[in-house]
């Protein structure tokens, strides 16, 4: 029996708990939250939110959008939030209006143009 290199990728991914975000469908507007202030926003939340399991958090930009970090369950450690949210912005920011990554018992949302 063969595999092919494309199928075992997946499997391994799978396999080691290794997860990307998944983007929202939406368009991505540039006149959203600025990479600069998701940045901080993404400090903030990740030093101070991380614990428990979940709620959501707002953060107004001065341009009167708002960026939305939400989650349903628990980080495993404080690292799976630095993680989880900048696979969010590096993938998404700038191409779409926001993502979400999904990890074992939990799922990260951030909505950059809410």
């Amino acid at each position: 029996m063969q595999f092919s290199i494309a199928l075992l990728i997946p499997i391994f991914a799978l396999a080691t708990g290794a997860s990307a975000a998944e983007c929202y469908s939406q368009g991505g507007s540039h006149r959203c939250v600025d990479p600069t202030s998701l940045g901080s926003y993404r400090e903030d939340y990740c030093n101070n939110n991380w614990q428990g399991n979940g709620g959501s958090k707002d953060y107004n930009a001065e341009n009167g959008f708002t960026a939305r970090f939400q989650r349903v369950g628990a980080f495993a450690s404080q690292q799976q939030c630095w993680d989880s949210t900048e696979d969010i912005i590096s993938q998404c920011l700038g191409h779409r209006d926001g993502g979400t990554w999904a990890g074992s018992m939990m799922t990260m949302n951030i909505n950059f143009c809410a």
